[in-house]
């Protein structure tokens, strides 16, 4: 089975060599390696031009134009049918590209997305380790294609790193979305979704590196805008879609509210009929009662706000999860 493994690399230097020879080093051999270098500055162009394995293609742009559109490029001129992300600061571990051949080989043939377990690694910075642990919980305990489908409206379910995916189903599905400049991986999982299964190899196959400097982690409101934005858009597009402009009762700390307001409402199209904030006494009541009387058609919790404790009761007076109780992705407390 011939697979492409993609990179993008902006003034990477720092771990560029060690996550390349993650990737030489696999146990499975039959692949090619498609890395661009979006215009760095650094000495990231060296490094590359030091490459000699013949599995390998250097592609060196003079300007940078950021990792998506340089991933549709890449994946555009990769010849095999699964393609495989490597982000140019984490490391593959030797057995990744093997083990996850094996698992498309012998899964159903609907599948189009696979990731896998990750481990957080520390990179300029020390993270304390509580945060690598959360992190690392968070994405591998979505281990099963219902978990994953169940996060797909409020997070990103996938490390980006880990993840091989089929590239038929993804030039179907449209490609990554350049609007997006931090979680177009969410955007891209959700719509592929759609077209098959996702799932993971429950083992750790990467290891993924967290410091503060990286793109998520510099501005984690933006971040979190822009996933707000994504679930507001898809929450629109696949469940509200015969509603000519859905309406939601939203519900969150007041500062939540009014970045929701300022940074995510004006670009999607539903509506706020009803805020319930922090100030007011039993707001999941309150948003139940406007449901069930049909002053709104569901009901979107800011995180960072006893979400857990509001889809628990609202769940039990039988509104559904994911179909007219949503969570969203809040960087704002």
């Amino acid at each position: 089975m011939k697979v492409s493994v993609v990179m993008t690399v902006y003034n990477g230097e720092k771990y560029l060599q060690e996550a390349i020879d993650s990737i030489l080093r696999q146990t499975y051999k039959d692949f090619e390696f498609i890395i661009v270098n979006d215009g760095s500055k650094d000495g990231t162009g060296d490094i590359l031009n030091k490459v000699t394995d013949s599995r390998v293609k250097v592609i060196h742009f003079q300007n940078n134009e950021g990792s998506v559109k340089r991933l549709n490029y890449a994946i555009d001129l990769a010849e095999g049918d699964w393609i495989f992300i490597q982000d140019a600061d984490d490391i593959s571990l030797e057995s990744r590209i093997e083990k996850q051949v094996n698992y498309i080989q012998n899964s159903d043939s609907n599948l189009v997305v696979l990731g896998a377990f990750m481990k957080c690694i520390e990179g300029e910075d020390q993270i304390p380790t509580p945060k690598l642990e959360a992190i690392e919980k968070y994405w591998n305990t979505l281990d099963t294609h219902k978990k994953i489908g169940d996060e797909k409206l409020r997070g990103c379910p996938l490390c980006h790193g880990t993840v091989v995916f089929s590239k038929a189903a993804f030039l179907k599905a449209g490609k990554y979305d350049p609007f997006y400049t931090v979680p177009y991986d969410m955007d891209l999982w959700i719509r592929m979704g759609q077209l098959g299964r996702i799932e993971k190899v429950p083992e750790i196959l990467y290891l993924y590196r967290i410091y503060l400097k990286s793109l998520s982690n510099k501005n984690w409101v933006e971040t979190c805008n822009q996933m707000m934005h994504i679930s507001c858009k898809y929450i629109r597009e696949l469940i509200y879609y015969k509603y000519d402009s859905p309406r939601f009762v939203l519900i969150g700390k007041n500062k939540a509210i009014k970045n929701f307001y300022a940074n995510v409402l004006p670009f999607v199209d539903i509506k706020i009929t009803y805020v319930i904030s922090e100030d007011e006494t039993k707001p999941a009541k309150k948003a139940f009662k406007l449901v069930v009387n049909r002053k709104a058609d569901g009901i979107l919790i800011l995180e960072g706000f006893r979400e857990r404790e509001f889809v628990a009761y609202l769940v039990a007076k039988g509104m559904r999860y994911n179909s007219n109780v949503f969570r969203l992705q809040n960087g704002v407390f």
